[in-house]
């Protein structure tokens, strides 16, 4: 057993913000109320949709001190149910379950089973133990060098590893976790790059703007401090930090250029399937170069990164092969200056259709961002192409 980074914090400060509207103690106490609830479940899994609020982040942690695996879903996803099938997790909103008299328990098992987070185009799950994630966390909290004094802007989503990382990583170091409106305030931001690109007030506090999920564009504001990261769902989230790789990430690339990572902070398995060696070689997928930094030079297959977010290019093209009349489908990734990648597609269809009633259809089976940003509708079959590669690094030098 682990002691829950809150009750850590609860014993030694108490009276600390956790959030700029409750302390550490309350926060606790409010874990607390949620305990009872969930020990009285029995299904082991829990699937909800978390929003940036500290009820739902209490949430978190009530759960895995109850020993419950947490499912977070994205509220873009046009229906849930066959998730909850495929996991047999129980769902829950937590703005509804009733809070009840504090159920004490401060720990939390190291091996739990903490979370399974959708991963590429929600093919995949991933299951990670809660001590891949505390591992993570410590060791970005001396990389980022996140001291209890700061504040941490939760300006990601908690659906996803690095929103969950983001969080863990604050309240392990005993700072505040601010939310967007008060971004103004923050020592420690994260942002995809479609963020950074949209950002256009000052933040005096800052000292740590960490930029990661995508390639960073030339054209990014550099009078920041921005730390560029790699990492992705599979390892809970950071496995370099300006060009280097973190220490507690072993690495090697294969001779065709491919990335291989391994350590503690890896995946324990995908869901369905066997569990991972703890000293098995996760293949990325990444073709990546070291010269003394890391440069991430493309994909080994097809998926690209629009705004922070994996978009698996077959994914849409089935759906677009559902859609009456289309014969044939391509998906492929163009630049975009505000989302680094956005997808397009050519189809093939004898019928005559429009591009928007495409785009309409395509809204009733996935989420917005991977809807085609245009359609080129062809009426006869389409030709063989091949697939963009980034040349631009994931990883660059920072800017200073």
């Amino acid at each position: 057993m682990t002691r829950c980074p809150i009750a850590h914090c609860k014993q030694h400060r108490p009276d600390a913000p956790a959030f700029s509207s409750l302390a550490y103690r309350a926060f606790d106490e409010l874990i607390q109320k949620f305990c009872a609830p969930l020990h009285s479940i029995s299904a082991p899994y829990i699937a909800f949709i978390p929003k940036p609020t500290p009820l739902h982040l209490a949430f978190f942690f009530a759960a895995w001190r109850m020993g419950k695996t947490l499912y977070p879903l994205s509220f873009r996803l046009p229906s849930i149910q066959s998730r909850l099938e495929k996991t047999q997790a129980h769902y829950i909103d937590p703005d509804t379950l009733p809070l009840s008299t504090p159920f004490v328990q401060p720990d939390i098992d190291d091996n739990l089973l903490a979370t399974l987070i959708e991963t590429s185009s929600s093919a995949k799950i991933a299951c990670h133990f809660f001590k891949s994630h505390r591992i993570s966390a410590q060791i970005t909290i001396e990389a980022l060098n996140l001291k209890p004094d700061d504040a941490y802007c939760l300006s990601l989503p908690l659906f996803h590893i690095s929103g969950i990382a983001l969080f863990l990583r604050c309240f392990t170091a005993g700072a505040r976790l601010l939310f967007p409106e008060e971004k103004h305030l923050a020592t420690h931001i994260s942002m995809v790059p479609t963020q950074l690109y949209r950002l256009r007030e000052p933040l005096p506090k800052l000292k740590c703007l960490l930029v990661g999920g995508a390639p960073l564009p030339k054209t990014l504001p550099t009078s920041y401090p921005i730390y560029a990261t790699y990492g992705m769902t599979e390892c809970a989230s950071m496995a370099a930090l300006n060009t280097t790789f973190l220490p507690h990430i072993e690495w090697k690339i294969a001779s065709d250029g491919e990335l291989f990572l391994r350590g503690p902070s890896l995946l324990y398995k995908y869901w369905d399937q066997e569990p991972r060696q703890s000293d098995e070689w996760f293949a990325t997928r990444d073709i990546a170069h070291f010269d003394g930094k890391l440069q991430i030079l493309g994909r080994k297959d097809r998926q690209f990164i629009s705004g922070g977010e994996n978009i698996q290019p077959e994914e849409i093209e089935k759906a677009l092969l559902d859609i009456p009349h289309v014969i044939e489908a391509r998906v492929e990734p163009v630049p975009d200056a505000e989302f680094g990648m956005r997808p397009i597609a050519q189809i093939y269809s004898e019928e005559s259709l429009s591009p928007e009633s495409i785009q309409e259809k395509l809204e009733e089976t996935l989420p917005r961002f991977k809807i085609p940003s245009n359609i080129e509708v062809s009426a006869k079959p389409l030709k063989k192409s091949k697939p963009i590669l980034e040349s631009e690094s994931l990883v660059p030098s920072p800017s200073k």
